[in-house]
């Protein structure tokens, strides 16, 4: 049975070898940066309403700390879940390019030492 970590990476890997240009908004650039990124790496990463989003668990109903919004012109929004659970709802905390979106989430998940688990948001009481 595989770790969360090799389900993460396979699945970061996963995501590398899509055509991302073809999203309607282009996230080739927003999951390059952010597959670079140890700490990103160490969650697991799925894309939903156009968004690249990350989650604390491997399996939906997920449960994330933050995704990253095209805007446009090369740009990305940060954004942290008004409830961790949901993924509609947000509060833009940070917009730049992807290199520089993914520096901010860095710095925004440092003091967040929770890795990824097997398992959704209910089966892991997350939430």
């Amino acid at each position: 049975m595989p770790t969360a970590t090799e389900i993460c990476r396979d699945a970061w890997e996963s995501m590398l070898s899509r055509d991302l240009s073809t999203y309607p908004n282009d996230l080739s650039a927003i999951v390059t940066q952010a597959s670079a990124s140890p700490r990103l790496r160490c969650l697991f990463p799925f894309l939903s309403m156009g968004r690249l989003c990350l989650s604390l668990c491997t399996e939906y109903p997920f449960y994330g700390p933050l995704w990253f919004t095209p805007i446009g012109n090369g740009e990305f929004a940060v954004m942290r879940p008004v409830n961790p659970r949901g993924w509609v709802d947000g509060v833009e905390i940070h917009r730049s390019s992807a290199k520089d979106a993914v520096h901010h989430a860095e710095q925004v998940l440092a003091e967040d030492k929770r890795l990824v688990q097997i398992g959704n948001a209910d089966s892991l009481g997350l939430g």
